[in-house]
């Protein structure tokens, strides 16, 4: 019997390259079905994985994945999922760089309007100029020493709608919260969102500390740790389910959406619908960016393209520091469903 993939992390979780795999085929016959010249680049993702291999304390495989093709489609699941576990690895990695003692973080929702997929592209334009005017505003660059953004765009099946809305980090001076010349509120922070948008409503907008200590005599709306902001900021810019329907899945999505799927060919036009709207809302779109000291500390460590760079090294690796001495590839087969060893041999030293 063939040998099946099994990759744990260091936490003794399985990693789940079949589950995404799945989705991306799936995604990649949609792209067929909408006559995307994508489609073959996302069918090729992930479809062989190369990994070192160490033996762990307990005797078991320690996998290192060192070579595979990844098509940095933003909508593959299979490289949202690498790209969100590399951008976590970013952030985290500037954010220990820089001068622990001298600032703390704030953490900004902006939103808009819920909106049909008609308009989103246009509205996803509108929140990036808005952020880009938001950021040279007197007050937050008083306030702000650097940040980081990302873009995330939610589908609602209920209403067939879209969220286009950003998850910001922003490095303060730690005397941010105790002295008050640069604080910025709530009530402003919603009424200067609403002014560089442009619209007549006032938006949504969320406001919390992070760095896990409880500042009572703020105006936040809450605390979170930092690793709970660090994970939110690098999570998918969209979920697979907001797009992807499967029909073995109709009974969990029928729960959830109140939506009864009547066959395989209503699983693909849904996804079609959706894939179609989405795909041209993220097509040439900047996902992710760092600013002011952020940036700079970005630079510094000389790290890549969040985006665009190497998916394969984000920074994960399990292996102990000893030279791994064997070399495994795994191949996606169709016909089983999953990847199955397709060579092993010994790492030349």
């Amino acid at each position: 019997m063939k040998k099946m993939l099994s990759d744990v992390d260091k936490d003794g979780k399985e990693r789940d390259w079949r589950g995404k795999k799945v989705l991306n085929r799936w995604l990649s016959e949609s792209y067929e079905r909408l006559g995307e010249n994508k489609a073959l680049r996302v069918m090729q993702c992930g479809s062989c994985l190369d990994f070192e291999v160490q033996k762990g304390a307990n005797g078991e495989d320690v996998k290192r994945l060192v070579s595979a093709y990844f098509c940095h489609v933003p909508l593959c699941p299979m490289c949202a999922w690498r790209r969100s576990i590399k951008i976590f690895a970013q952030v985290s990695k500037v954010m220990n760089y820089v001068e622990p003692d001298d600032y703390r973080y704030v953490f900004l929702t902006l939103t808009v309007r819920n909106m049909p997929g008609m308009q989103a592209k246009a509205a996803t334009d509108d929140i990036l100029k808005a952020f880009s005017k938001l950021t040279r505003r007197k007050k937050f660059e008083v306030m702000s020493v650097g940040w980081f953004r990302c873009l995330e765009v939610t589908h609602n099946w209920n209403n067939n709608d879209y969220h286009p809305h950003l998850h910001v980090m922003i490095a303060v001076d730690k005397r941010y919260f105790t002295v008050y010349e640069n604080y910025v509120k709530h009530a402003e922070w919603k009424d200067m969102w609403q002014s560089c948008l442009g619209v007549s409503y006032q938006p949504w907008v969320y406001v919390c500390t992070v760095n896990g200590k409880q500042h009572t005599q703020t105006a936040v709306q809450g605390t979170v740790n930092c690793g709970q902001a660090v994970a939110e900021i690098a999570k998918y810019a969209v979920k697979s389910a907001d797009y992807l329907v499967m029909w073995q899945d109709r009974a969990a999505f029928r729960k959830k959406t109140g939506i009864k799927l009547k066959s395989i060919q209503h699983c693909k036009d849904l996804t079609d619908e959706v894939v179609g709207v989405l795909d041209s809302v993220l097509h040439r779109r900047r996902l992710v960016a760092f600013g002011g000291r952020l940036k700079q500390v970005h630079k510094q460590l000389n790290l890549d393209d969040p985006e665009g760079g190497d998916l394969v090294k984000t920074d994960e690796g399990n292996l102990n520091g000893e030279l791994a001495t064997i070399l495994e590839r795994y191949c996606w087969r169709v016909g089983v469903g999953n990847y199955e060893l397709a060579k092993r041999e010994q790492k030349c030293q």
